[in-house]
């Protein structure tokens, strides 16, 4: 899914956004797609109605970079549409919680969704423009509530910790970090924190 309302040159600049993604995003992100392909299938299949399956993305970015070139969000969403029958099938409940900090990203990202026409019966979303610490505070009561998918990328992992989430106190089994400089993954009983 390209965004044909996006330019179509980008000018260098130091915001990740604002530049093509490189090869190295390119890869982490089709990593992450194919991640949640298998990902939503299992919970989808699993689902009883009612009980939300969540993907809370905490840095979700304007949804892609600056060639229209999907991140995250849109990657998720396009997922989802994939398994629009299954979804149907269970009368399952999705629910998109996207999250980015810098007011702006986040606003291009709402009309991004917005755009995108999502039917309420494939899944309900939510953009936010919070910071970490108080989007986490929002998702962390919710995740007894059903399967939820927690994407964080290196700067959520640095201040995730058991501390930070009284519910996480021994539920969470792992937690992933996409950039291989921190690329880890570990148990309550362990630091959260890469080295």
């Amino acid at each position: 899914m390209r965004l044909q309302s996006c330019p179509s040159e980008c000018r260098v600049s130091r915001d990740f956004h604002n530049n093509p993604f490189d090869e190295g995003t390119n890869v982490k992100l089709g990593l992450f797609r194919d991640y949640v392909r298998e990902w939503l299938p299992v919970w989808l299949s699993r689902s009883v109605p009612g009980v939300p399956i969540t993907i809370a993305d905490f840095f979700a970015g304007p949804g892609s970079d600056c060639k229209g070139n999907p991140g995250s969000p849109l990657i998720t969403l396009e997922e989802v549409r994939k398994s629009a029958l299954l979804i149907e099938q269970r009368r399952a409940q999705v629910r998109l919680l996207l999250n980015e900090a810098a007011k702006g990203k986040a606003a291009t990202l709402r009309r991004t969704m917005n755009s995108q026409n999502v039917p309420s019966q494939l899944c309900e979303y939510e953009v936010t423009s919070l910071d970490f610490e108080k989007a986490f505070d929002k998702v962390c009561p919710n995740l007894r509530n059903g399967p939820t998918l927690l994407i964080l990328d290196q700067q959520g992992m640095k201040a995730l910790s058991p501390s930070s989430c009284p519910c996480y106190q021994g539920r969470l089994e792992c937690r992933w970090s996409m950039d291989p400089r921190s690329l880890h993954r570990c148990s309550p009983s362990r630091a959260l924190v890469s080295p």
